[in-house]
């Protein structure tokens, strides 16, 4: 597969939803075009414990209403590790979406924003490349 091209305003919006949602992990939706991440849409996680998500499907069908009224696909989901890892955990491995990106997100040991993009199949868990690009290129 070839490598998920962030725009840099998504990876800007990125850092700010995942220092705000902490010590929480953050939720969000992914979109824009096949291997072009244009839009991040934020989502409320339902989850009580803090080093999990849930997602109300009322909120993930009005996020992906609103990609598709951008003239966008939605593309998978992002979250976060509060804890500055961004390996996917035995949770994300056995809960995750297949057949989608999965784009997972931390603050590391010098503050910098982390990002690790996975495509989870049956056949098993792909690491993807991430790149910063503007999304006109991508």
């Amino acid at each position: 597969m070839s490598p998920v091209r962030l725009a840099p305003e998504v990876l800007a919006q990125l850092a700010g939803c995942v220092d705000v949602e902490a010590p929480q992990e953050f939720v969000g939706l992914l979109g824009g075009q096949p291997g072009a991440v244009l839009s991040l849409v934020p989502l409320p996680n339902r989850a009580i414990r803090g080093d999990r998500f849930a997602v109300e499907p009322l909120a993930f069908a009005q996020a992906e209403h609103a990609l598709r009224q951008r003239g966008q696909r939605w593309l998978g989901f992002v979250h976060s590790h509060p804890h500055g890892d961004v390996r996917l955990s035995a949770i994300d491995r056995a809960e995750l979406w297949r057949d989608c990106l999965q784009l997972v997100a931390a603050r590391g040991r010098q503050g910098e924003l982390l990002q690790a993009a996975y495509w989870l199949a049956a056949s098993g868990v792909l690491q993807l490349p991430v790149l910063v690009a503007d999304g006109a290129r991508a």
